[in-house]
């Protein structure tokens, strides 16, 4: 199993990816300065995400630190 962290903003979207020992597997990141339709943007980071997590079987998404709350 590996686990996905997601950074999400409305400007930049970050991912990174670990495997289940939690050594880092990759990472990258997706700009979205430039598209004003924040529709447009959920779309463009949707195909980011499957782009990127395409060939795992199972992630896991990161629970967010509970200093973030």
């Amino acid at each position: 199993m590996n686990y996905i962290g997601l950074d999400l903003s409305t400007s930049i979207c970050g991912i990174c990816i670990l495997n289940d020992d939690g050594s880092f597997n990759s990472i990258g990141y997706l700009e979205l300065k430039k598209e004003k339709n924040f529709y447009k943007k959920a779309d463009l980071f949707k195909e980011f995400l499957l782009e990127k997590t395409k060939g795992y079987d199972n992630l896991v998404i990161a629970k967010m630190p509970s200093f973030y709350k």
